[in-house]
């Protein structure tokens, strides 16, 4: 019980900060339908503390603070929860907080309303007692439950989350949400955070009578003292412990690319989950890297003025103290530029494949499936239809290239698809068939992905107006190694620039995995690889051939990193 009260009052603090936003999967932002911009609800279903253009809608997440950097703490946690009640709504306004503001007194069951958590942890968190070893900075918390926490003083609501169990990680009352991974700038602390994931260690709670009506404790000591109330466990979901590295960097103030030009991504390899109604949720945790979080509590904050030389009474005098919006007499004066959020430009992105290049072996298989919207502001600048969102796939080729490769003598039709002259794409030119035998694709497959065959409702298909929303090619497998361009012809005027992608189809089988310092294993059909701890400074991308491990262990050539490509 003690080394419970320890993570309790020392560890487990870390506060939630926001913006930050789900791209693929499309991250909803609380936006339901609506055909505005702006989210119309920001209580309906969580509070993601984004502005309000943030989120996609229905078609039937890139951080703004750095990560990976000096300037700040940062997790990023990657959870998910399935559960047969849940859903999204058909009604924008939030879920009641009674059983009578909903049909037949059961909310739960009221599908109007979207929900994720149910009726039941709502409650129990609003009568749960805080943990009051949580630093909370000069917030001044109005009550005394889980539904008050320093990003939450005023105790709102929005729809049944635990405002607590949003705020901290990990948590330390039981949950039904499910870790994917861990994101962290310090990788050190993963093998804490894998060990006490609910996914492999149980929560202990109270379980107090029916009618129960004083706040409910959260240690066993206490919850002994109320008359018929047990200390009970929850066992663990029972699952993996959850994945652990480094997070990609990201700079200050900027919702763009990381290294390398991409969008910052995780590859979740999907377990076997027995339900159809899931959701998934982002967590973007951030401190200060002025004092350490894990060091400091509500009763004790390591003095971060003496980083600067100064003693206790100049750093009070001076304003070196942790409040919110301090006023620092720093004793130099200088002026910066103008400063705005940028969140406020771009919270989302134009349209895109993603991955808009695929990096695949031969004799793998690719699901070509897509969504749009009928709902897009109407006065958005786009191709088609006001309002409509629509997208196709048209292979390409390039004229140049196959000219280009055949003034080598190069008759290898599975590479001349993609082929340029100094990477010039000025041109499009669209395969008339499959003409490398790319996914075997025969003429009636390039109609359905170019004009949305089986998917048109009637009308006019110009520009797809009067196509469905949702297209599934279906699984295909991929029959030869080359490299493949591909576009929408929908999306491809001057207000979308382009909508293009690229798929490389490599010859042999391969692997592949990012691992960081922590080291980590690359498991593939014939065996493993592990990279040792302290191997790297910082995440790593690492692949192995599978043919040219094969040719190592035929010739008992000693296995080292030089043949694993970064």
């Amino acid at each position: 019980m003690i080394h419970i009260l320890k993570i309790l009052l020392f560890i487990l603090f870390k506060n939630v900060h926001s913006d930050i936003y789900l791209h693929n999967p499309r991250g909803s932002n609380n936006r339901l339908d609506e055909q505005g911009r702006e989210r119309n609800n920001a209580n309906r279903m969580f509070d993601s503390q984004n502005n309000n253009r943030g989120g996609y809608n229905a078609g039937y997440m890139t951080n703004q603070h750095s990560c990976f950097s000096p300037n700040a703490n940062c997790d990023i946690i990657i959870q998910y929860m399935c559960d047969d009640k849940m859903r999204d709504g058909s009604d924008v306004n939030t879920i009641p907080n009674v059983e009578k503001g909903c049909q037949n007194n059961d909310c739960d069951k009221d599908f109007r309303f979207g929900m994720n958590e149910d009726f039941g942890y709502y409650s129990n968190c609003k009568q749960r007692e805080r943990n009051k070893g949580l630093f909370t900075a000069d917030q001044r918390l109005r009550g005394d439950t889980a539904i008050f926490t320093r990003q939450n003083p005023n105790g709102n609501r929005y729809a049944y989350e635990c405002p607590e169990e949003r705020d901290y990680y990990p948590y330390w009352h039981p949950t039904k949400w499910i870790d994917i991974a861990i994101l962290t700038n310090d990788p050190k602390r993963c093998s804490f955070y894998q060990s006490n994931s609910e996914n492999v260690k149980s929560r202990f709670y109270c379980k107090v009578p029916k009618n129960f009506k004083s706040i409910i404790p959260i240690t066993k000591i206490e919850c002994l003292k109320i008359l018929d109330a047990q200390w009970r466990e929850s066992s663990s979901h029972n699952v993996t412990d959850p994945v652990c590295r480094e997070t990609q960097f990201t700079r200050d103030n900027h919702l763009g690319n990381s290294f390398g030009g991409q969008t910052p991504f995780f590859n979740w390899k999907l377990p076997s989950i027995n339900s159809d109604k899931c959701v998934l949720r982002i967590r973007y945790n951030i401190s200060t890297n002025d004092y350490d979080p894990f060091k400091s509590n509500q009763e004790k904050i390591e003095n971060f003025s003496n980083k600067y030389g100064l003693n206790d009474q100049e750093a009070n005098k001076r304003g070196y103290v942790f409040k919110s919006n301090p006023k620092l007499n720093t004793g130099e004066y200088f002026k910066i530029g103008k400063r705005g959020n940028i969140v406020q430009v771009y919270p989302a992105v134009e349209y895109d494949f993603v991955p808009n290049k695929l990096e695949i072996s031969k004799n793998d298989y690719i699901h070509i499936q897509w969504t749009g919207s009928n709902k897009n502001p109407l006065n958005n600048d786009g191709q088609g239809l006001p309002g409509t969102d629509r997208s196709n796939i048209v292979l390409l080729t390039n004229k140049f290239g196959i000219k280009f490769l055949k003034s080598f003598g190069s008759e290898n039709p599975s590479f001349y698809a993609p082929l340029t002259i100094d990477g010039d794409y000025r041109v499009n030119y669209p395969l008339k068939l499959d003409q490398n035998g790319f996914m075997r694709i025969d003429e009636q497959d390039l109609i359905k992905l170019a004009f949305l065959r089986d998917n048109q409702i009637g009308g006019s298909m110009d520009e797809l107006d009067d196509a469905g929303t949702y297209f599934d090619f279906g699984t295909r497998k991929v029959t030869s190694s080359g490299v493949f361009h591909y576009m929408s012809t929908r999306n491809n005027n001057f207000s979308n620039r382009d909508q293009k992608g690229l798929v490389i189809s490599y010859e042999n089988e391969f692997f592949d995995d990012f691992i960081g310092w922590n080291g980590g294993v690359i498991d593939f059909r014939v065996g493993s690889i592990s990279v040792p701890e302290g191997a790297v400074d910082q995440l790593e991308h690492f692949r192995v051939d599978i043919k040219t491990l094969e040719s190592c262990l035929n010739r008992t050539i000693l296995i080292k990193a030089t043949w694993l490509l970064i």
